[in-house]
């Protein structure tokens, strides 16, 4: 090889160099940037109707049903929850219905297992609730960044028959039979 055949490469040598440590960088800038977006607390919020069947009501062989908000923590970040409750439609907030021994506050840290707060579907809590439809489950964590659940489709059983509203399972909105095509015809319409 001659000398002027290494000068006529030089410069291609050079641009894909250049090409090369343009890519490893963007990679490592993506990187980066996807570390930073995982980097933080994400709580999720769920409230279910119908959980389980607490305690035995008093002089009855009957037992109150269960109203269950579950937090967790998907991120990476550890978090102190404060306070828990329902929102209701007229936008009134339920007491903190956290255990007297968790008030001060609940740590979620990344993999613990979900924090779950029960509460009774009696009839007080039915008076509270015009439209069920519209109720949420509500966290607020120690720096005051609040997180809500979806509203949900599922009626709650309530020690007297439910009025209007029917118990409609899966979706959340209530709609789980709309994209059945054989069902469709025959519902009527709402």
């Amino acid at each position: 090889m001659n000398l002027q055949a290494l000068k006529d490469y030089a410069p291609l040598i050079a641009i894909s160099i250049a090409f090369f440590s343009l890519g490893v960088s963007s990679c490592a800038f993506f990187l980066g940037l996807m570390n930073y977006r995982r980097d933080r607390a994400k709580v999720t919020v769920w409230l279910q109707w119908n959980g389980a069947l607490g305690p035995y009501k008093p002089d009855s062989n009957e037992r109150y049903q269960m109203c269950h908000i579950i937090v967790t923590n998907e991120g990476r970040r550890p978090i102190s929850i404060l306070h828990v409750g329902l929102l209701f439609p007229d936008s009134e907030i339920s007491q903190n219905l956290l255990e007297p021994s968790q008030q001060s506050g609940v740590k979620l840290t990344e993999g613990d297992p979900p924090l779950i707060v029960k509460t009774q579907q009696d009839e007080k809590l039915r008076e509270q609730i015009k439209d069920w439809r519209k109720v949420r489950a509500y966290v607020t964590d120690s720096t005051g960044k609040e997180y809500y659940s979806r509203r949900m489709g599922i009626a709650p059983r309530w020690p007297k028959a439910p009025t209007g509203g029917v118990n409609l399972l899966s979706r959340p909105d209530g709609a789980w039979y709309k994209r059945l095509p054989w069902i469709k015809n025959k519902l009527p319409n709402s």
